[in-house]
């Protein structure tokens, strides 16, 4: 009995994932370029709809990760039997958990659906691009603008971008400016965090190359407030209020 147990959890830690596992995928990606749906792993197929849905600017239900998983592969993602032409909800779960593990996607799933939904972390939102040809999207213009004027009143306008481009090697963005960038109370950090990743991702997706700089150049002066572990982390949990 104890050999069994002992052979079980050997077995459970083999097939344990982990962050380095999604960046040894990442490397791999970048060697060797997919050129088939089917040719790629469960969690990439889930972070290849979740992008697909926009998932980089906004939260996307675990539901419609399913029916569009199910619309490009029936027989993986639909129910068994011929004569059910169903998605099966259940089927995605375990790559979108990887994703999360990856920490190239925050969220999760819960039967409430207002706490149900999944969104592209920045790092997800790089992973994506590097198998985003393996679907035909068009582009929705007026959503992708309405997307980038957002951007633009919140990062543009904002008297701490305004610093930045005035003077890149002196600029300073502490805990206090940036709470105040963000409109969060100073020492509210998941809230921080929250917004702070949100941004960077929808970024990210835009392309809008000046406005990633500046995200990261803050990263780099508040490495530990804007940890990606922990806002992965807290994502688990319900949404932060006044967010």
């Amino acid at each position: 009995m104890f050999l069994i147990q002992r052979k079980t959890r050997v077995l459970h830690s083999q097939m344990a994932k982990s962050k380095d596992n999604g960046v040894k995928i990442i490397e791999k990606l970048k060697q060797n370029k997919p050129y088939e749906l089917n040719d790629i792993s469960q969690e990439l197929q889930c972070l290849l709809a979740l992008g697909f849905l926009d998932g980089g600017s906004r939260s996307v239900y675990t539901e419609d990760i399913a029916v569009c998983l199910w619309k490009w592969l029936p027989k993986i993602y639909g129910w068994k039997l011929d004569k059910y032409k169903y998605p099966d909800k259940q089927m995605p779960k375990r790559g979108l958990s990887y994703l999360r593990t990856y920490e190239w996607a925050q969220g999760g799933f819960n039967e409430v659906i207002e706490r149900d939904g999944w969104r592209l972390t920045p790092l997800g939102i790089d992973a994506y691009n590097l198998i985003s040809h393996l679907h035909t999207k068009k582009i929705n213009t007026k959503f992708s603008k309405q997307v980038s004027d957002s951007l633009q009143r919140k990062i543009g306008k904002s008297e701490l971008y305004d610093s930045y481009l005035k003077d890149n090697d002196s600029f300073n963005s502490d805990k206090y400016l940036l709470a105040d960038f963000l409109g969060v109370r100073s020492g509210m950090d998941r809230q921080i965090r929250y917004k702070f990743f949100s941004l960077l991702a929808q970024t990210k997706e835009q392309e809008i190359d000046k406005y990633v700089s500046f995200l990261e150049k803050i990263i780099e002066q508040n490495s530990e407030l804007l940890d990606l572990s922990k806002y992965t982390f807290e994502s688990r949990q319900n949404k932060p209020k006044g967010s």
